[in-house]
């Protein structure tokens, strides 16, 4: 009986979910960047100024939607290393590389554009050199940093704002 029971519970809990590919509620959809990768020679004698001299600024934009809500929304972007769960590392260093405020995505047309630049500079080579230092293999297998995206509604408490990352 205890057994019938179980299962009866475990059959009550699988009703209908919402579709996943339906947003009814603020989402971050997509963040892409362009370049998405690029490729430097470093040695051992290297300055951080050869490592900048041969990288180009990187544009990262997100799409974001919030069917739910009419208004626009706020958002900003943090370069940084990436914590395990897509956040900041605390002891990294944190660049702020954007912020403002858009037109809602979902009733203005042209779409509104949440982009930022990251531009090859001393504040880049600090986060770089971050990751190298925490590094097993000391930048051996590449050298990753991350954006972190924090979106949310004009009018609404940031504590219910929605994150992303990208690594790039």
């Amino acid at each position: 009986m205890k057994r019938l029971l179980a299962i009866a519970l475990l059959l009550a809990g699988c009703g209908n979910f919402q579709d996943p590919d339906v947003v009814i509620d603020l989402r971050v959809l997509a963040m892409t960047s362009d370049p998405a990768n690029q490729v430097v020679d470093i040695s051992a004698s290297s300055q951080p100024a050869d490592v900048i001299a041969q990288l180009v600024p990187t544009t990262v934009c997100a799409l974001a939607s919030d069917p739910s809500f009419d208004g626009g929304l706020r958002w900003s972007m943090t370069m940084c290393n990436l914590d395990t769960d897509d956040r900041c590392t605390s002891d990294s260093p944190q660049i702020h590389i954007g912020d403002g405020t858009i037109d809602d995505p979902d009733t203005t047309s042209p779409e509104p554009q949440l982009c930022a630049t990251i531009q090859p500079n001393a504040d880049l080579v600090s986060v770089l050199l971050n990751y190298v230092e925490d590094d097993t293999l000391m930048g051996l297998g590449g050298i990753d940093y991350g954006v972190v995206l924090e979106v949310g509604d004009l009018d609404v408490d940031p504590a219910e704002d929605q994150f992303a990352a990208k690594t790039l």
